[in-house]
């Protein structure tokens, strides 16, 4: 299953329902992830109480989400990796393919698929890259994904 929701402790409750289940943690890079965001009409982490309608909120779920991956996940045995390790490192899914069971036909990484291309917006807005980088920038740091530089305006 997949899901943008849901955290390392939702995995925990999983894991209890079906105790033989192989979990997964993707994590991606949360400013092209926001891009991705704002092309939609926002979400709910909980609906009704926790909207996210704005960097802010985005950028606070993404990183409960991540922290919670990285903390939990190796103490209940969840595979934790990002989508550019999976897509550039022929490893990687290997140890994916042995951790899940399953054969990870490495072929399919080369289709380039996307949702409404025109939908995406080419630059995320000052404004909105401030609060991000602010939220976002030490977690970010650390697995990989580089500050974009602050917009002067």
């Amino acid at each position: 299953m997949k899901e943008i929701r849901l955290d390392a402790y939702h995995g925990e409750y999983l894991q209890r329902l079906y105790p033989n289940c192989r979990l997964v943690f993707l994590i991606r890079n949360p400013y092209s992830a926001f891009k991705s965001y704002i092309a939609r009409a926002g979400w709910y982490e909980r609906f009704p109480d926790r909207p996210v309608f704005d960097a802010q909120s985005f950028a606070r779920q993404w990183r409960r989400v991540t922290e919670s991956f990285l903390e939990r996940g190796p103490a209940i045995g969840a595979f934790t990796l990002t989508f550019e390790e999976m897509t550039s490192n022929p490893e990687v899914l290997a140890r994916l393919s042995a951790h899940t069971g399953t054969v990870v036909d490495a072929s399919v990484l080369q289709v380039k698929r996307r949702g409404e291309e025109s939908a995406i917006p080419a630059e995320i807005h000052p404004k909105e890259m401030r609060v991000l980088v602010n939220e976002l920038g030490e977690l970010a740091s650390s697995l990989g994904y580089a500050t974009p530089d602050l917009p002067t305006r």
